[in-house]
């Protein structure tokens, strides 16, 4: 009986462990700083108070 709460208490623990929410590591880091560089690309092109406003395009 021991052994078998033993099992079982460690199969919820690696459960718990396998389903934890949490970040990816290199491919969530590259992905975010690609979205910000698209971000703010497009942002100085969109801002009509920007450096482009008056002057050539």
């Amino acid at each position: 009986m021991l052994l078998w709460t033993i099992i079982g208490i460690a199969a919820l623990i690696l459960a718990g462990w396998a389903f934890w929410p949490r970040r990816r590591g290199l491919a969530d880091a590259e992905v975010d700083r690609a979205r910000r560089t698209v971000q703010g690309r497009g942002e100085s092109y969109n801002n009509p108070s920007g450096p482009n406003f008056s002057g050539p395009f």
